[in-house]
């Protein structure tokens, strides 16, 4: 149980801090080299999980997903190809957060940072041009996710 109230907080404080900070200084749609790649978070729905998806520039990524007094994490590595999809993905994404009120019940809220950008929104309100992104970090969510996946 502690460990669902440390990631709530450590998720909250994501969505918390998507909105600050200048816009016209976030031009730069490219990763910093120091950072990770992208760090995509998506939390809520009926049963409540919530999944932190943190792929670094070279491919390695770690995944931790929780449910119901569960988490559980892993370790993986991104093929050459997969990562260049990704990437390609993401350029093309839109990263802005729709700051209007969660319309649904039970819904996933998600959290993406990349490129210096971070957008947050629900699951009724994503970027059209994000889609895609969403899509690809969905299925390596699911692929990886470890044994008596909980979420």
């Amino acid at each position: 149980m502690v460990m669902r109230a440390a990631l709530a907080i450590l998720l909250g404080s994501a969505v918390i801090g998507a909105g600050c900070g200048d816009e016209a200084d976030q031009t730069e749609t490219t990763p910093p080299d120091d950072g990770p790649l992208v760090t995509y978070d998506r939390s809520g729905g009926l049963a409540y999980s919530a999944q932190r998806l943190v792929v670094e520039g070279d491919g390695a990524a770690s995944l931790v997903v929780e449910g119901y007094e569960k988490v559980k994490s892993a370790e993986l590595q991104l093929s050459e190809a997969e990562l260049d999809e990704l990437r390609a993905a993401l350029e093309e994404a839109t990263l802005e957060s729709d700051p209007g009120p969660v319309t649904c019940s039970d819904c996933y809220s998600y959290s993406i940072e990349y490129g210096g950008e971070q957008a947050s929104f629900d699951q009724t309100a994503i970027p059209p041009a994000s889609e895609p992104a969403i899509g690809l970090l969905e299925q390596i969510v699911a692929r990886e996710s470890p044994a008596d996946e909980v979420g």
